[in-house]
This record gives structure tokens, C-alpha cells and sequence, in this order.
């Protein structure tokens, strides 16, 4: 170490080493460090000089001392990283803001981000990329990486080509940095609607290629034959809510159909209306259980039953890649029972 005039002091040089292992996320807030035995072997300095450098990182708050325990980073430290711009990478036209799951993930994101003066630019590519025009907003925007909107299968040699040098932290689907458990999803709600006593479920689904769509279709189709149920699938174009009115109006043209699993609560509720055009109700005449736990799905008219989406925790674990580098669990949804789903007499199925 250069002790000459004007130097950085040893311990001070220390300090910051020890804030950058912080900073970059190797120690998080509430997680304990190593001990002063260690640290002494690891930077060769005496436990003394290790221990007044800890002394000082208590008193700026950066650490905390827990009696016969060991030192820990501060449980509400926030480091202060170097201002970065974070780009959402989406095609045109596939990421509708204004739909509850996208708006929830850029929330989550941004709850994140705006502790550590990070900002989002929005970078929209189409499926045959425009090279040119992507570089210069990637320039243009000083974009420092990537979280990709993109599902993998979307995401072609070209795409990748042209950001390989600029890391793209977060992936919906492969390589995952969040990831709803979609099987689980279809599980709750198949299963829910078998014990209420339905035999004869009806399932839409927009036809897009994800994985997360694959899983419920497959999931779908893996408990109809469990239960040697005829399937009843229907193909939605998008969630805009006026296809839910649509929807209905084939599904019961089924007789036989006594419950819906609709793509999710904005289908679902359009699906109760379409009901009430017909002069049918929910859930007298179908039942109908949604995904998301929108917040208007509680104040619908039945309440409407749904699965609660952890679409906020998505976007909150997706900022957290981009800073400490998480690889989290896969996060879980929650089934939400209102009275949108009727619960048929036993009585009726005694033959099966």
C-alpha cells in the first residue's frame, strides 16, 4: 500500500473495499459478514485494523453490531450504486402497459429501482430487427442493460447478436430470473372446480408461444384425463375484455357446460356480462373462475373467484437481479374464493 503524502489512507481504502462487496451485492442488508478472524487472513492486516474499519462502517449505519452474534449489514441500509438506465426490451405491440400484469411487473420493477436512483427506458424491437435503429436507441438512450419482455422463443439470433455486449440480467422464461409457477395455477383451479362438483369445464386460453401458456394448456388437458372428462378448449386472440362476451356466448351453446376457466379476470368479467346479456347469470347458470385478482375482480358482481398473480413480485424480483444478482424460488400464486363459482349437488354425478 502507498502510504506517501496524499494517499488514501489503508483503513480508508479498506472501508470502501468492504462497501464495494456490499454495494455489489455479495453482502445484502440484514445478512452477516464475515468475522474479523477471516477478514484479518483475507486482506493480511492485523484484527485491530479490521476491527476500528468495522467500527466505522457501524457509525456510518452501513453496519450493524448484534451482541454475541456478529456484525451484519444495516437490515434498512440502501447502498448507493452508480446511476444506471435499464432497458425494457419488448416487441411492438406485445406489451400492453395498460393491462393489470404488465402494469404491476413495471411496478414492481420501479419500486425497486427508485431507491437507487435507477430509471427504465422502454426499447421495442419487431420480430425482423431493425439493427440500425436498435443501436441508436440503445446509444440514444445510454441504456447500461436489458431486462427482457421477450420470451425465449421470440428472442432470435439477430436480437442476440446485436445486444451481446450489454447484459440481459432478466428473462421471462429461460434462464429465469422470475417465474410464476403456472402449474400450480391450473391446478387451483381445475381442482377447486372438480370438488364444487363440475364435470364439465370449459377453458380458454390466448395462443401465444410461451411456456407459461404450454403449461396451462398441458395442465389443463393432463386433468381432464385424469378425471376421464371431455375437454372443452377455446382460443381467445388477446385479452381485450370485449372477447369475453364473445367467448360465452359459443360456451353455452354446450349445454353440458356448467363452469369456465377464462384466461383471466378481464375475460372473466366480460364473460359475466356477456351472462347478463342473455338473460343468464353467474353462477347460477355457469360458473366462471379467473386469473390475476385484478383489483375490480372483488367488486364484481358475483365477486368474482380468481387465483392471485404475484405479477408485482415478478417485477420486484427482476429489478433485484439487475442489482445483487438474485436467482429466487419460483413465486407462488394464491387461490382467491368469492361467489363466482356454484357449488353442484353430489346428487348429480352419482354415475360417475
Amino acid at each position: 500500500m502507498d502510504y506517501s503524502e496524499g494517499a488514501m489512507p489503508f483503513y480508508t481504502q479498506l472501508a470502501n473495499n468492504i462497501k464495494l462487496v456490499i454495494k455489489t451485492g455479495n453482502h445484502k442488508p440484514g445478512e452477516k459478514i464475515p468475522s474479523e478472524r477471516i477478514m484479518s487472513e483475507y486482506f493480511n492486516v492485523a484484527r485491530d485494523t479490521i476491527r476500528s474499519t468495522l467500527n466505522s462502517l457501524v457509525e456510518e449505519k452501513i453496519l450493524e453490531k448484534k451482541p454475541r452474534k456478529g456484525v451484519y449489514v444495516a437490515q434498512d441500509y440502501i447502498p448507493k450504486l452508480p446511476k444506471m438506465i435499464v432497458g425494457i426490451l419488448y416487441i411492438n405491440g406485445y406489451l400492453d402497459i395498460s393491462h393489470p400484469m404488465n402494469a404491476n411487473h413495471i411496478m414492481g420493477i420501479q419500486s425497486v429501482f427508485d431507491k437507487y436512483d435507477y430509471s427504465l427506458e422502454f426499447v421495442g424491437v419487431d420480430f425482423k430487427v431493425d439493427k440500425t435503429k436498435l443501436l441508436k436507441d440503445i446509444k440514444d438512450k445510454k441504456i447500461n442493460t436489458f431486462i427482457s419482455f421477450i420470451p425465449e422463443k421470440y428472442i432470435n439470433d439477430q436480437i442476440k447478436k446485436i445486444i451481446k455486449d450489454i447484459p440481459l440480467v432478466s428473462k421471462m422464461e429461460e434462464n429465469r430470473s422470475a417465474y410464476i409457477d403456472f402449474a400450480k395455477v391450473i391446478s387451483l383451479q381445475t381442482e377447486y372446480l372438480y370438488k364444487q362438483g363440475h364435470r364439465h369445464i370449459a377453458f380458454n386460453y390466448v395462443p401465444i408461444k410461451a411456456d407459461w401458456v404450454n403449461t396451462i394448456i398441458t395442465g389443463y388437458r393432463n386433468f381432464c384425463e385424469k378425471y376421464n372428462l371431455v375437454p372443452f378448449e377455446m382460443e381467445i386472440i388477446n385479452f381485450e375484455s370485449k372477447l369475453g362476451r364473445e367467448a360465452i356466448k359459443e360456451i353455452v351453446k354446450n349445454k353440458d357446460i356448467t363452469a369456465v376457466i377464462a384466461g383471466d379476470d378481464n375475460v372473466a368479467m366480460r364473460m359475466i356480462k356477456g351472462l347478463n346479456d342473455l338473460g343468464m347469470s353467474c353462477p347460477n347458470d355457469i360458473s366462471i373462475i379467473g386469473m390475476g385478482d385484478f383489483t375490480i375482480a372483488e367488486y364484481t358482481l358475483p365477486g368474482l373467484t380468481t387465483i392471485k398473480m404475484p405479477y408485482f413480485d415478478v417485477g420486484v424480483q427482476l429489478a433485484r437481479s439487475v442489482i445483487y444478482k438474485d436467482n429466487l424460488d419460483n413465486l407462488q400464486p394464491l387461490f382467491v374464493e368469492r361467489e363466482s363459482v356454484k357449488q353442484i349437488s353430489p346428487l348429480a354425478f352419482t354415475h360417475l
